[in-house]
């Protein structure tokens, strides 16, 4: 999918986690398998592995992918 959630678990376990809610959503990653990575919107990294097969059969290009994913990786590792 391209719509990422965060979930609070609370310390104890008695209690239920909290309902998920919208971390950010990322249609480019719809159709991505194999292995992959995402920036998100609080500057962080994600990373993503999927199955390897993928019944796609286009190529989807999307300009400055790479250098967006540079910039959230390098702002990451400092």
């Amino acid at each position: 999918g391209h719509a990422f959630y965060t979930v609070s678990v609370p310390d104890r376990h008695d209690e239920p986690p909290a309902a998920p809610a919208l971390w950010f959503d990322d249609e480019r990653f719809v159709d991505t398998s194999g292995r992959s990575h995402a920036p998100t919107p609080d500057g962080g990294l994600v990373y993503l592995q999927t199955t390897a097969a993928s019944s796609s059969s286009y190529l989807r290009v999307i300009p400055g992918w790479a250098d967006e994913a540079r910039r959230a990786a390098d702002a990451a590792n400092r």
